[in-house]
């Protein structure tokens, strides 16, 4: 798979291990929209790796931990060692936020929640003027959990008829397919035009998967899309074994741009 190969090569010379890692992707680069090349948040090898072929980077930042900001302004940091490195055009795409472990049943805990957002994003703003934040902002990591459960996307996990999900369930699986696609929407807004077949570092963790998917890795025990681990750690992509997600050229939301040009 190409996680065991990523892990490899990463501990190559640096101009050899970024011919390989192209020479991996050009093949298939041409059968797909979007290529998310989804990083371990402890590696730093093979994250410094996939920022030397990566278009834009996706950044996850969980508000609610104290760390999370200090893991997107070192993900911002390897981004500009990137571009100096010989990736000039690698760009930041956004910031996604998320608000996992902070309930959202009541009017004052929601309250609390925005007020969170509101202070993360004027303290990474302090840090950064230019960054982007994504106004979709992610809620619900239980429900991500049971879609890798099942190994099933939002639309495939409501369709179907041989999973039973309860009433409750169902509504929060419906809601979070709902903001998953907001984030995709908005994502194909921000992401720039890139050379063709050069991939998106993503930090997604949200499982989503437009189909059909060609899946080219081990499976990870945390997530794919880190739109991975909403601990924020640094910019290429996030999920506890490293993975790539290789989304194809369907069924992405309807306002989102389906063109090759653009995107993890």
């Amino acid at each position: 798979g190409l996680s065991k190969a990523l892990r490899q090569i990463a501990t190559w010379p640096p101009r050899r291990k970024f011919e390989v890692l192209n020479d991996l992707i050009q093949p298939i680069a041409d059968d797909f929209d979007v290529i998310l090349l989804d990083t371990p948040p402890t590696n730093l090898d093979i994250q410094a790796l996939t920022l030397g072929v990566a278009a834009a980077v996706v950044i996850p930042c969980e508000i609610a931990d104290d760390t999370a900001e200090d893991g997107v302004i070192g993900a911002l940091t390897m981004v500009g060692a990137a571009k100096k490195r010989g990736n000039p055009t690698c760009t930041v795409a956004g910031v996604v936020l998320a608000a996992t472990r902070l309930s959202h049943s009541s009017f004052s805990e929601r309250r609390v929640a925005r007020r969170t957002a509101q202070e993360t994003t004027q303290r990474l703003r302090e840090f950064d003027p230019e960054v982007r934040i994504l106004t979709s902002v992610l809620r619900q990591r239980a429900d991500a959990n049971l879609l890798r459960r099942h190994g099933r996307s939002t639309t495939e996990l409501l369709d179907t008829n041989d999973i039973a999900l309860p009433r409750r369930q169902r509504r929060n699986v419906k809601r979070l397919k709902s903001t998953i696609e907001s984030v995709i929407n908005e994502l194909y807004t921000l992401i720039p035009a890139r050379a063709e077949g050069q991939p998106l570092a993503c930090t997604l963790d949200i499982a989503e998967r437009a189909k059909p998917t060609v899946d080219i890795t081990e499976t990870a025990t945390e997530t794919t899309v880190d739109l991975s681990n909403t601990d924020a750690e640094p910019a290429a992509a996030t999920t506890k074994d490293a993975s790539v997600d290789l989304t194809k050229k369907t069924e992405m939301p309807a306002t989102a741009d389906a063109k090759k040009e653009s995107t993890s």
